[in-house]
Formats: structure tokens, C-alpha cells, sequence
């Protein structure tokens, strides 16, 4: 867990749920990702304009990798062992090799770069840049950009469907997801969605994107016709979505009414609404022990579900 202003990264045992560690950082982390070939964290640090690497088994901070200004995204290509960090007020990514964290690449992309995601089946990396209203697609070898694919107003999250190779780009301003072929680049669909779409998620299960829309709902797409199937009642400002396919459910994390709202992956049905902290922001899934744990920046704290 990245805390954004405290300078740190919090570990936390995923039988236990307790705290086993606290990582110093850099300031005002914006996003973590985990690179597990070399068992490494990564955490982006947006004031400070640098990454931190940890090390997964001794959680100590083992790099420091100055990147451009404003780090604010991060993925991970397990092709090539590198991480990318996208950094805001540069307009630029830059690219880490994950073994000996060296910067290899610094690619310049469109206006304020957001969110990114990595495509497995063409190796290339999709950067969501927010104020030039496109998205950038980075050849994961060469670290060449090979094409620029204009999308809805403010793009701010992406996911990939492996299912249909596509990529998809919530765009907040226009109420849409523009859907991306992977392979040739090329707009395939634009989906209106709810207001102010925001985040979100695949179910490889249904083959279905989830779509976290902060002013109304949650809106579900089918993976393969690119059409709205569901709209999901929510909590007050949904902005954090995740799958388990353990259990084919989706969680989302509703900022102002301080739950989350558990949805059936089959059904589009709710079957639970649990309270947490406040102003939850962030969700991510453990596999193992089948929890989810949600991230409450209001109160400063993890709920485990």
C-alpha cells in the first residue's frame, strides 16, 4: 500500500493482515506495481520525480531511478523485464529494466500521460494521455512508439481484454470508453457509459469490462460485441474496480458513501454492499487466501473483505 503522504510503502501479511513493514519512499506515491521476475515493488512518487524499487522479500528499498516530472502511472512486461512509469507533467514514459534498474528508455507521448496498461499478445504498452485526448502505443521491445490512437475527452484509465485483444480507454470528460483493436490500433468501438467514467476492470470469466463511473454508476460491457449489457446502481462516487475469479465477483469502491459494492460476474446483480473506511480509492485482489482488500484514504486505513 502506497501512502501518498506519508512518503512510504506499508507491507502487509496477506494471512495475518498485519502490518509487517514500512518502506521509506519518495514523496506523494501515486501508484505501485509489483515485477515478479525479479520480485520487486515499484512505487511512483509523483513530487519527487523518481521511482522506488523495493525488494519483495526483505522489503528494503534497494533503488532510487529518477524519472520524468510528475510520475504518476506504472505497468510492468514480463516479455522484456521492464517497467514503465508514466510521468504527468513531462509528457513522457520512461522504461526500467527491471533486473538492473537502469533507466532504457525515455519516450515521449501525448499531453498530461495518466494510466497505462501492457498487452501480452503484441508486447506493446498503451498510455493514456489526458489532455491531448489520445493514447500512445509503445512497442514493448523496441520502446518505439508505432502508433497514436485518438479517443474520447480525458482519457484516465485503460484495461486489456485478452480474450479479444483489445484495449479499452475510460474517458471522463465524454462519458465513453473508446475500444481498441491490439493488433492493428485501430478504434473499434466508442460505448457510451455513465458520467465521468473513471476506472476499470475485466472478468476474464464472462469476458466482460467493468466501467466505475464517478458521477452515476457502473456500467458492464460485453467483451466481445462491445455493447452495454448492465447498468449497476452503486454507491456515492465509484473510482476503484477489481475482478476475483475465484469467486466471479467484481468489487467497487464508492469514495463518498464509504462502501463497496459487491457485484455477481454472471448476474450483474448486487449481492452485497460493505461498509469500510473513509473515502476508499483503491482495490486489489489476493488470490491466495481469496480476500479483497480496499484501500481508505479518508480514514487512513485497509478494510479487508
Amino acid at each position: 500500500v502506497g501512502g501518498a503522504y506519508g512518503n512510504c510503502v506499508i507491507a502487509i501479511d496477506g494471512v495475518t493482515n498485519q502490518k509487517i513493514a514500512r518502506i521509506p519512499a519518495g514523496k506523494d506515491i501515486e501508484d505501485l506495481c509489483y515485477n515478479p521476475q525479479n520480485n520487486k515493488v515499484y512505487s511512483a512518487n509523483y513530487d519527487s520525480d523518481d521511482v522506488t524499487v523495493i525488494d519483495g522479500a526483505t522489503n528494503q528499498m534497494v533503488a532510487t531511478v529518477e524519472v520524468g516530472d510528475g510520475p504518476l502511472a506504472l505497468c510492468y512486461n514480463p516479455q522484456n523485464n521492464k517497467v514503465y512509469c508514466a510521468n504527468w507533467r513531462s509528457d513522457d514514459v520512461t522504461g526500467i529494466d527491471g533486473g538492473t534498474n537502469q533507466v532504457v528508455a525515455t519516450v515521449a507521448v501525448g499531453d498530461y500521460p495518466c494510466a497505462l496498461c501492457y498487452n501480452p499478445q503484441n508486447n506493446k504498452v498503451y498510455c493514456a494521455n489526458g489532455a491531448s485526448y489520445d493514447v500512445t502505443v509503445i512497442d514493448g521491445g523496441t520502446n518505439q512508439v508505432v502508433a497514436t490512437v485518438a479517443v474520447g475527452d480525458y482519457p484516465c484509465a485503460l484495461c486489456y481484454n485478452p480474450t479479444n485483444n483489445k484495449i479499452y480507454s475510460a474517458n471522463e470528460v465524454s462519458y465513453d470508453v473508446t475500444v481498441i483493436d491490439g493488433a492493428q490500433d485501430t478504434v473499434i468501438a466508442t460505448v457510451t457509459t455513465g458520467d465521468a467514467p473513471r476506472a476499470l476492470c475485466y472478468n476474464l470469466t464472462n469476458n466482460k469490462v467493468y466501467s466505475a463511473n464517478y458521477s452515476s454508476d457502473v456500467t458492464v460491457l460485453d467483451g466481445a460485441t462491445n455493447s452495454v449489457i448492465a447498468t449497476v446502481e452503486v454507491g456515492i462516487g465509484p473510482c476503484a474496480l477489481c475482478h476475483n475469479p475465484q469467486s466471479n465477483k467484481v468489487y467497487c469502491a464508492n469514495c463518498w458513501s464509504y462502501d463497496v459494492t459487491v457485484i455477481d460476474g454472471a448476474t450483474n446483480s448486487v449481492t452485497a454492499t460493505v461498509a469500510v473506511g473513509d473515502c476508499p480509492y483503491a482495490l486489489c485482489y489476493n488470490p491466495q487466501n481469496n480476500r479483497a482488500s480496499c484501500a481508505n484514504t479518508g480514514s487512513n486505513d485497509i478494510t479487508v473483505i
